[in-house]
């Protein structure tokens, strides 16, 4: 017997729709989901389903993707002594403590969008100087 090439070996559409078209529920469904969809559409569903589980880059907390504002505004990783954690774009506030940083991070969200606006629009340049020294090389 010959070994199979792959030239030999084909998608099959008709089965990968019928796959595509099982019904199914979302993963997240014993922390509350209540979603049901086919198959094919279920990585998009979680992608953006409130109740998938998130960890916070600050304090490494897990919480729901539905909480994440309520997350956010009291997090120990952010509310807490010493640099902000926007530092790496910009920010040079040094909080002395966790209430001097709830307050700065109230007070400051314009100078810290302009900061991320910065940062992006460098981005946006180092990605089309990259572009440009792709399509030389």
């Amino acid at each position: 017997r010959e070994p199979i090439t792959s030239n030999q070996i084909f998608k099959d559409r008709a089965k990968a729709k019928e796959i595509s078209d099982l019904p199914c529920c979302c993963a997240n469904k014993e922390y509350g989901c209540r979603w049901k969809g086919k198959l094919g559409k279920l990585q998009s569903h979680v992608n953006n389903c409130d109740y998938a589980a998130k960890q916070c880059e600050f304090c490494e907390e897990m919480y729901q993707q539905k909480e994440e504002k309520n997350h956010l505004k009291n997090c120990a990783g952010i509310y807490k002594p010493g640099n902000c954690v926007l530092e790496t774009i910009g920010c040079q506030f040094k909080a002395e403590g966790k209430d001097d940083m709830k307050k700065h991070m109230e007070e400051d969200a314009a100078v810290h969008l302009y900061y991320q606006a910065r940062e992006q629009e460098e981005m946006r340049k180092t990605a089309i100087q990259l572009k440009k020294k792709a399509r030389t090389t």
